[in-house]
């Protein structure tokens, strides 16, 4: 097993795998480093300082909220059995892609960032920024494919039902 301490709470893990939450736990761990790093350079530089500020608290709280929902979906004691019955968690793995998406409309924004500015130590905390989202996206990413195409004996019938 693996134990992992992510903004303070530890949690345990059977296993570890490349779609895993603790893979995920893992790269948002990173973007949070990454964000409280951006969050205090935004406090020094006038010319990120509000933007990147905000940008920098909301990927804390988007972070959090990913990690909680890899774990809600890895740990759910039902999940065996109900995931073979009806599939998997659609409506936490549709947290994450919403999240996703979230996270890309970010990196969208300090690109525009990155480019405004002129100092080098602010453009390259920026980038390293960027770079651990990215990364933490195709981990969460991966993490909801595989998640999603889990086996399920009555899955079709709920997705047909659902449209």
């Amino acid at each position: 097993g693996i134990a992992l301490s992510f903004l303070g709470v530890s949690v345990a893990f059977a296993h570890d795998n490349k779609g895993s939450a603790s893979a995920v736990l893992d790269h948002q761990e990173g973007a949070a480093k990454a964000a409280k790093k951006l969050s205090e350079q935004a406090s020094l530089d006038l010319v990120i300082g509000v933007e990147a500020g905000d940008l920098a608290e909301e990927q804390l709280k988007s972070s959090l909220r990913i990690a909680e929902t890899a774990v809600d979906i890895e740990k759910n004691p039902k999940k065996g059995i109900r995931a073979f019955l009806f599939g998997s968690d659609y409506k936490n793995l549709g947290t994450l892609r919403s999240e996703i998406v979230t996270s890309e409309n970010r990196i969208n924004r300090l690109e525009r960032l990155s480019e405004d500015t002129k100092d080098p130590i602010a453009k390259a905390t920026i980038e390293a920024q960027i770079k651990e989202l990215k990364s933490a996206n195709e981990a969460t990413l991966a993490f909801v494919e595989e998640h999603q195409s889990e086996f399920s004996l009555f899955g079709w019938l709920l997705r047909l039902l659902g449209r």
